[in-house]
């Protein structure tokens, strides 16, 4: 079951596309009660279609990828399943447009001919993951803005198989030419593909604060680098990265499956 909040303001008048609440809507006011904005619980065995299997630059049907120096993989529509109310993001080792591996991506950012169907301006976010184990995997659960710049950028969850046990939180500001970053690998002590995890983030105004499983991994409190600007949604299993044999996955590890129970998103902390 997909659930999205509509508000009073519509991008372009495009049905289903929707824009974040505006700052003196009273659903955000201190004491109002958290309102969901957002709920894909992938109930069924389709897609909504409130995602898209590609970048927003990219028609879905044709694939995509992204950071070619570090990423491996070609995005394509069948590595993205819906079976027993799990979204199912799969990466194989076949060969794709010049790439070794095959994946999957969600995104509500759009598609070249239709706006982003999601985003939203602050507010609580979080998954329920299951990751891929094996070098070379690099699942990732993210925001970055409705206005297709670049920067800002936050990660909720970053992860690299070689550092099983972290959980790679990180804020990007600045501009294409200089861009900055606040990004802290976190000891979480456990295996990341040992089980299922909730990943969320609390993006407000003046501070940003990661969770895993319910407990606060980070904060940032500087409002300059804090994005203002409404964001889209990405959760993605990319093959590659920057660490030390991040490049080199194992033929054993594949396929891989990043498995998501659900997407929730209030417009504060419930």
């Amino acid at each position: 079951m997909l659930a999205v909040a509509v508000t009073s303001l519509v991008a372009c008048g495009r049905p289903g596309a929707t824009s974040a609440i505006p700052l003196d809507d009273p659903a955000i006011a201190p004491n109002a009660a958290p309102k969901m904005l957002f709920d894909d619980e992938f109930d069924g065995t389709a897609l909504d279609r409130v995602w898209s299997t590609c970048y927003p630059w990219s028609q879905p049907a044709a694939g995509c990828t992204n950071n070619p120096s570090l990423e491996l993989e070609w995005y394509v529509r069948p590595n993205v399943t819906v079976s027993g109310g799990y979204l199912a993001l799969t990466a194989k080792a076949q060969r794709a447009h010049g790439h070794p591996y095959t994946s999957g991506m969600i995104s509500t950012g759009g598609t070249p001919s239709r706006l982003p169907s999601f985003s939203y301006l602050y507010g609580y976010a979080e998954s329920r993951i299951e990751l891929p184990r094996g070098t070379g995997m690099w699942p990732a659960f993210w925001l970055v803005p409705a206005d297709y710049s670049w920067p800002p950028e936050i990660d909720i969850m970053e992860w690299q198989g070689v550092a099983p046990k972290d959980d790679i939180v990180t804020i990007h500001w600045g501009s294409a030419k200089h861009p900055l970053q606040s990004s802290t690998a976190v000891n979480t002590k456990t295996r990341l593909w040992s089980g299922y995890h909730v990943y969320a983030l609390d993006w407000e105004p003046a501070r940003v604060v990661w969770y895993f499983d319910g407990k606060p991994i980070k904060t940032y409190a500087n409002a300059a680098h804090i994005p203002h600007k409404p964001m889209y949604v990405i959760l993605n299993l990319a093959i590659g990265g920057w660490k030390a044999g991040q490049l080199h996955p194992k033929p054993s590890s594949f396929p891989a499956t990043m498995s998501v129970d659900y997407v929730r998103i209030w417009n504060k902390k419930p």
